[in-house]
């Protein structure tokens, strides 16, 4: 009796641990703070790896799909001689693998979702995860009542590599807010996942660890002000689906729409309208995409691509301002870089493997909530060029996979 207990327990403190690296390596020490001490270095996210190291070498409730490990392998294998065709040169080959495929080996080692482990895994990724939001609201009311003091200490110190997207001065709603995560659409895309997780989780365990209404509040706010119209759209969408299933589909549809309206009233919508009234929805992106595709100057092919070379086909063909532009449609550039081959089995890894599962499991929600986000990082670049976007996308995943429990009556205490 004993010796078990203290199997419990151990299990509970190594869960905890690697929960607690795992999104320390996200967001206490972000991308953006470790390019400033270690420059390049700061690609591979050794906490995070190190972390998911701990759970794989120390506990048996670890399944290990080996045709999955055999596919991944043959992608990387593909996508490195693609670049070597290319004429790819060492450094962003490495770099090239380092960030779109070595983190897909998270996927494919996966903790037993109703296990001792797995339950307490999923409770403190929630809570640490939930935790880290509520720094960045809490840092995004203070600055705005405080002509951004904490940003612009951050930016001036220790991440000094996004200080061009902090205002010197702005009124309430009239600025794109970033938080100290990166980009308006990064600080968007981590509201939406704090949404979509809790609510998911709520409406799977049925016992929430944050309060649903509070987490609608942060969330609508939090994306409101990063500006962001997809998000936005995609957030409303969300939160509507989630509100018109289940029990009291008609009190919670009445809150949602009370929220939305009060957020509306006191103007917290003024600045996703003034975007929508002078730009389109994909804010130019299909605009310099339409004539690429007219030209006929690139093509999709089958079991090859252009490597890493698309960065400067992209710039001879249409610019540098407009290659940028064109780049924010994430599985696009992947397209022309590896192939449709090795890009529909990546998002088999990233998307469908996932949903498929989760829908046999009766999780619909699981699954909606990865095809909103998905969608998400569709519209920017962050995924193409910074490690922790994807390694952020992963967790993401991890954490609805800890939920997908197929018997849906059996709630996890």
């Amino acid at each position: 009796m004993m010796g078990d207990n203290m199997i419990y327990q151990s299990k509970l403190k190594i869960s905890t641990i690697v929960a607690l690296g795992l999104v320390c390596s996200l967001f206490l020490i972000p991308f953006y703070m470790r390019f400033e001490f270690t420059g390049a270095l700061a690609n591979i996210n050794y906490l995070f790896y190190l972390s998911f190291l701990l759970i794989i070498v120390t506990s048996k409730n670890i399944q290990v799909n080996f045709k999955d490990v055999f596919l991944l392998m043959l992608l990387i294998v593909q996508s490195a001689a693609i670049n070597r065709i290319n004429g790819t040169s060492l450094t962003p080959l490495v770099y090239s693998t380092v960030i779109y495929f070595l983190p897909l080996i998270v996927l494919v080692f996966e903790v037993k979702a109703n296990s001792i482990l797995g339950t307490n895994l999923l409770r403190q990724l929630l809570k640490y995860f939930n935790l880290f939001v509520y720094i960045i609201f809490i840092i995004y009311v203070f600055d705005t009542l405080t002509n951004f003091t904490i940003m612009k200490f951050l930016t001036s110190t220790v991440i000094t590599g996004i200080s061009n997207w902090v205002p010197n001065s702005a009124g309430i709603f009239t600025y794109r807010y970033a938080s100290y995560m990166g980009h308006y659409l990064i600080t968007a895309e981590i509201y939406m996942m704090f949404y979509l997780l809790n609510m998911s989780y709520v409406k799977i365990i049925d016992k929430p660890l944050a309060n649903p209404v509070v987490v609608t509040i942060v969330s609508i706010i939090g994306v409101l002000s990063t500006g962001s119209k997809v998000a936005v759209v995609i957030l409303l969408l969300s939160v509507f689906w989630f509100n018109l299933k289940g029990k009291n589909k008609v009190r919670n549809f009445m809150i949602v729409l009370l929220l939305i309206l009060c957020a509306y009233y006191i103007g917290f919508f003024n600045l996703v309208f003034s975007r929508f009234s002078g730009e389109l929805l994909t804010t130019g992106r299909n605009e310099v995409w339409q004539p690429l595709f007219a030209s006929n100057r690139l093509e999709f092919r089958i079991f090859t691509g252009y490597g890493e070379t698309i960065n400067n086909i992209l710039v001879d063909l249409v610019g540098n301002t407009n290659a940028a532009i064109a780049k924010e449609y994430t599985f696009l550039i992947l397209l022309y870089k590896f192939g449709v081959i090795n890009v529909a089995v990546y998002i088999y890894f990233l998307v469908i493997q996932p949903c498929w599962k989760a829908i046999k499991n009766g999780n619909s929600v699981i699954a909606f909530s990865i095809l909103m986000i998905f969608i998400e990082i569709n519209m920017f670049n962050a995924y193409l060029v910074i490690a922790d976007a994807v390694l952020l996308y992963i967790l993401f995943i991890m954490i609805l996979k800890l939920m997908n429990i197929k018997d849906t009556n059996k709630k996890l205490i």
